[in-house]
């Protein structure tokens, strides 16, 4: 927005040089932002892998754009710009402001973390950050600099800022997967939410509460296929055969159990004294737990591991 009435002060006054000089260094500016968005883009670096927090989401981003900023001033964006001297400095300052609210965020997701591995892969990363972003300012500078140097010179020390930024964002995106990886695990609680009220739908059966009984087949039918997603979601990207079968065969025979639950139990509420009945509704609500138990044994991070680490055939 400052760049236009920049412009149409030169066009008023077109022989006034301070004015010329002013939308000048605008139109730089944002020359050097469009091509560190450039630059950023061409790494893959937007989006990130999604933490499950949006303020977290962002600083994540943000950060890969001044990473970019600064890698830009160093060396130029292929095909669109030179390096500029002038802006490092600038960009790393913009880095030096961001980079320390994403820290914190990521230090308290860390303390929050049910995962020790994914704990301390948040901590590990953090502390490459804090030797890797004041090693690219340096590197940027030098290769801004390196304009009488040989070519030779200035090649390598334009690969240097480069090899730099990909090794901030390998660790960027560390990040972001361990947060995700590490974050209270909401599909656990779905797990026991579900195994909660297909317990309760045997107790409302067997004491002929059918209002009960409804609620309690509602709740599973709203909170199965969450868990039936997420637990795909994870198997997939276990990319582990043996998670991926386990999870596909648990999940198909949930989906024959629940509703043959519901009809066993609304057998139950119509024929409270029929022994067989109420066997065949504990039988089948046994098997749902069991296979509710075994879902999260190979979807559910357990401590110190991953989930799906180790799924059993």
């Amino acid at each position: 927005p400052q760049n236009e009435p920049a412009a149409k002060e030169v066009a008023a006054a077109p022989k006034d040089p301070s004015k010329k000089a002013k939308l000048d260094t605008l139109a730089g500016r944002v020359q050097d932002d469009v091509d560190a968005i450039a630059a950023a883009l061409s790494r893959d670096a937007l989006p990130v892998e999604t933490t499950g927090d949006s303020e977290l989401d962002d600083l994540l981003k943000r950060e890969k754009v001044a990473v970019g900023k600064v890698e830009t001033a160093g060396v130029g964006a292929p095909g669109t710009s030179e390096a500029n001297p002038k802006n490092v400095s600038e960009a790393t300052d913009e880095l030096k402001r961001l980079h320390p609210q994403l820290e914190q965020l990521a230090r308290d997701k860390a303390d929050r973390s049910r995962d020790p591995a994914a704990k301390k892969r948040i901590q590990d990363a953090l502390g490459n950050l804090k030797t890797l972003l004041p090693q690219q300012e340096v590197a940027a500078k030098e290769a801004a600099n390196a304009a009488k140097d040989s070519p030779a010179s200035a090649s390598s020390k334009k690969a240097k800022v480069a090899d730099l930024t990909d090794k901030i964002h390998e660790n960027l995106d560390a990040i972001a997967e361990a947060v995700a990886e590490g974050r209270p695990d909401d599909l656990a609680d779905d797990i026991q939410r579900e195994k909660a009220e297909a317990n309760s739908v045997v107790a409302n059966a067997e004491a002929g509460d059918v209002d009960g009984l409804q609620d309690s087949v509602t709740s599973i039918q709203k909170i199965h296929p969450r868990i039936a997603e997420k637990a795909k979601d994870r198997a997939e990207k276990s990319r582990n055969p043996a998670t991926q079968k386990k999870v596909d065969g648990v999940l198909r025979e949930l989906q024959d159990l629940l509703p043959q639950q519901e009809a066993a139990a609304k057998d139950v509420v119509n024929n409270p004294h029929d022994p067989l009945k109420k066997a065949k509704l504990e039988a089948i609500s046994d098997r749902i737990q069991e296979d509710l138990d075994a879902l999260a044994e190979v979807v559910v991070p357990q401590s110190g591991t991953t989930s799906g680490g180790d799924a059993k055939e």
